[in-house]
């Protein structure tokens, strides 16, 4: 499309967004995924998976996936425009004490520890830990999320960045931290992909066919992997939740915290996959969301008269 014409539609959109109802603006965004929508609510579910040859002729048909870029300028960079978002949320402002959950490289923290805050973070595991974090001053833990070792009401902010979709038990992760956040303080949580979503899986490293751990079974992902590319996958990283559940924990949320906002972002570019192999989707979720919703994003005041 002419630039021009690119120019047209953004401010249509633009526009549409300013101007019609809600229910409207829902109907008009679902379009593009009516095919995809009606293909797998008609299809019943698939008795088998593809097989190693269809992945091969598949890995060679899509691009490499182009990964986060995790080098020490990257992380620094990162970790600063996260910081000064951090501050723009909620009561971000006024906060001076922050706790991130499955902080890893800790770089954000070192952020705020730059912009005079209070930071702690934790991880279950330590090696990712960047040195410059640690050299700065910020304070780390090795602690479970679910089962945090910190007082009641203990920071004004609490946050977390690509982890929810790793928590075995992200309900309790989130109870965790209303009760270690103080009265009128923050929570902010955003994080995927999730696991029904194309790269839902977190192999991109290895398989760049989306919705890989859909349409093959993690025998022949597997062994293809070991054959092939000399490598190990883990299927374990992700807790297997796809939105609709994490709609369940996240907006029906503990009584002590209110959403300040919530949103959903969506990857529809792979649908023709689900219009190709209905009954392979169908098989793994009867909720279409489930598919096309690969990121979440959350903002939590804690409520100054409720007690958990």
């Amino acid at each position: 499309m002419p630039a021009n014409g690119s120019r047209a539609l953004h401010l249509g959109r633009a526009f549409a967004q300013r101007v019609l109802p809600r229910p409207m603006r829902v109907a008009i965004r679902n379009v593009p995924t009516v095919p995809a929508r009606f293909r797998f609510a008609a299809a019943r579910p698939a008795d088998a998976r593809l097989d190693e040859a269809t992945l091969h002729r598949m890995q060679n048909a899509f691009p490499p996936f182009q990964m986060t870029p995790y080098d020490p300028d990257s992380l620094l960079s990162r970790g600063q425009t996260r910081a000064h978002e951090l501050l723009r949320l909620g009561a971000g402002a006024e906060a001076r004490s922050f706790l991130e959950l499955g902080c890893w490289d800790g770089m954000v923290l070192c952020g705020l520890h730059g912009l005079g805050r209070t930071v702690v973070g934790i991880d279950f595991r330590p090696e990712g830990f960047d040195a410059r974090a640690r050299e700065a001053g910020v304070t780390f833990h090795v602690m479970d999320a679910a089962q945090l070792e910190f007082d009641d009401a203990s920071f004004d902010f609490v946050y977390s960045y690509d982890c929810f979709e790793h928590f075995a038990d992200p309900r309790r992760v989130l109870s965790e931290a209303a009760r270690v956040t103080r009265p009128g303080g923050t929570i902010y949580i955003v994080f995927g992909p999730l696991y029904l979503s194309p790269w839902g899986a977190h192999l991109v490293k290895q398989i760049r066919v989306p919705y890989c751990h859909l349409l093959f079974g993690q025998d022949t992902l597997a062994r293809y992997a070991t054959t092939r590319l000399g490598e190990t996958l883990d299927f374990d990283a992700v807790n297997r939740f796809g939105v609709r559940e994490h709609r369940a924990i996240l907006r029906r949320q503990e009584t002590c915290l209110e959403v300040l906002s919530y949103r959903e972002g969506r990857n529809t570019r792979f649908l023709g996959l689900v219009r190709r192999f209905p009954g392979l989707f169908r098989d793994c979720t009867d909720c279409f969301d489930d598919l096309i919703v690969e990121r979440v994003e959350v903002l939590y005041r804690r409520r100054e008269d409720v007690l958990q």
